[in-house]
């Protein structure tokens, strides 16, 4: 069983999952830090960026995806992959690889702000689908949350709806017809962000709609 992150706990007292299963052509594009070969002890004063990569890579460890069983990591670096060919901040690409942690990880807000910083432990917060409620309700609350969020949270956002989108109708047809639809009402309420962006994953849900 998972136990929550004790934040005196050195980030190497854990250990790391298999990397050498990294895909490089969905790795290449996630950000310099990706460079240092990740089998090498890592310095003590970390890149945040890299820090949370890192500790995403531990938290999520042994999780899949739900839809194809692919291990869940592949998910985390292929929206941090996307977003940074838009953002280079180190902060926004911590947000990227932690966007999940809140929802899936025994890793509390708190935890996240004394680690990375209140800007990071925000951008969490802000991707985190915490609403309760059915299933319309919660959908109706994430989108209002997410309208009010800067470009680049909703940047992240419209990275991880394309990540998500082709495992679902590729495994689950009947349930993406809804999905689809959730996620198209997603996008018309994410004015801010990268126009080029947004527009593509328009084209992709358009492309896959039934």
């Amino acid at each position: 069983m998972n136990t929550p992150y004790d934040p005196a706990e050195p980030l190497t007292s854990r250990p790391s999952p298999s990397l050498e299963a990294f895909n490089p052509r969905i790795m290449r594009k996630a950000g310099e830090f990706l460079v240092v070969p990740l089998r090498k002890v890592v310095p003590l004063k970390r890149p945040v960026a890299h820090d949370a990569m890192i500790f995403a890579l531990q938290a999520h460890e042994g999780q899949k995806r739900r839809y194809n069983g692919e291990p869940y990591w592949l998910h985390l670096a292929e929206v941090a992959g996307m977003v940074s060919t838009l953002h280079h901040d180190p902060e926004v690409m911590a947000v990227a690889w932690l966007h999940d942690c809140l929802e899936d990880c025994p890793v509390t807000f708190e935890y996240i702000c004394q680690r990375f910083g209140r800007l990071v432990a925000e951008g969490v917060l802000a991707l985190s689908d915490l609403e309760q409620g059915n299933r319309k309700e919660r959908k109706r609350q994430s989108r209002e949350r997410l309208s009010r969020q800067s470009a680049w949270i909703q940047d992240i956002k419209v990275c991880d709806v394309m990540s998500n989108t082709a495992s679902i109708v590729q495994c689950d047809p009947a349930f993406a017809k809804v999905y689809l639809r959730e996620k198209r009402r997603l996008l018309d309420v994410l004015t801010k962000a990268d126009v080029s962006l947004r527009t593509l994953a328009y084209v992709k849900l358009e492309e896959m709609m039934f």
